[in-house]
C-alpha cells in the first residue's frame, strides 16, 4: 500500500502473473540481454501485470475497482511500473476485475 495524501487514504496494488505466457512480443526464445527476455532459465511470458485503486477510508465507500495501471519489468530486474501495456495480448484477460471491500 502507498499512503496517498491524509493517513485515510492509500493506493493498493496488485500485480498478476502466469508463467509460460508467450506471445510474439516476449517469445520462448528471447535470449538474456533482450529487451522482451522474461528471465531464469525457462523464463515467463509476458511481464506481470499491475492494478491499482486509490482507497479512502474516510469517505465511507466500501467498495473500490482497481485499474490496470501498466506491467512490471519483463525480467524483474525493477519494481518500476511501465504504463505501456500495448506489447501484452493474454497477459492482460488473467483476470477479469478486482475489487477491494471496506468492511
Amino acid at each position: 500500500m502507498t499512503p496517498v495524501g491524509s493517513l485515510s487514504q492509500f493506493v493498493v496494488k496488485v500485480e498478476v502473473n502466469h508463467s509460460t505466457d508467450w506471445n510474439d512480443n516476449y517469445p520462448k526464445n528471447a535470449q538474456e540481454g533482450d529487451s522482451n527476455y522474461s528471465g531464469g532459465k525457462e523464463g515467463s511470458g509476458q511481464p506481470a501485470v499491475v492494478y491499482a485503486a486509490t482507497v479512502d477510508l474516510a469517505s465511507g465507500v466500501k467498495q473500490y475497482k482497481a485499474s490496470l495501471i501498466g506491467h512490471s519489468s519483463p525480467n524483474g530486474s525493477n519494481g518500476a511500473v511501465d504504463a505501456d501495456t500495448s506489447s501484452l495480448t493474454t497477459a492482460t484477460h488473467i483476470v477479469k476485475e478486482i475489487t477491494i471491500n471496506i468492511q
